[in-house]
């Protein structure tokens, strides 16, 4: 019994370059925070020195580690992403959440012509919604081109 498979691409988030990049400034700085927060902890004993030891050594603490949960969150919450594109629909995977629509159904929206930097394209099939970010797809660009290519009907143009 043979079964036919449908020809389809695949595209995984991770983490990119650019995005890697763009995290090392706040990273860096969190470091220092953190750092200057641990080394001015022990410097102001006593209760007569609170106020200094909670500018000095509290507040960076709190603001190095508060960064550095944002950037982790910012991280989880678009990594593990999938979407697959066939020639008669793109299907979304993100943890539960997984949607599929066919491309006449597609509601569609690219990034603006000539924009360079942090790039994203949204999907949506009228229920369910994905924005899919530039940082965090190493191969957008074929992406792109693959989604566009899709909702106008011209994907048998394109190697899956």
């Amino acid at each position: 019994m043979s079964v036919k498979t449908e020809k389809a691409r695949t595209f995984q988030s991770g983490l990119t370059r650019q995005a890697t990049m763009l995290a090392a400034a706040p990273a860096l700085v969190a470091g220092l925070l953190i750092w200057s927060g641990l080394y001015y902890l022990d410097k102001f004993p006593g209760a007569s020195h609170f106020g200094l030891l909670l500018v000095m050594s509290v507040l960076p603490l709190l603001f190095g580690v508060a960064i550095l949960v944002v950037m982790v969150l910012t991280l989880m919450k678009n990594t593990g992403k999938r979407v697959t594109i066939t020639k008669d629909s793109i299907t979304y995977e993100h943890g539960p959440e997984r949607f599929a629509v066919r491309w006449e159904m597609l509601a569609f929206s690219a990034p603006p012509a000539g924009k360079k930097m942090m790039r994203a394209i949204s999907i949506s099939d009228g229920a369910n919604y994905a924005r899919i970010e530039e940082l965090f797809f190493p191969d957008f660009d074929a992406l792109l081109q693959m989604v566009t290519a899709g909702k106008q009907r011209k994907l048998s143009a394109i190697e899956l």
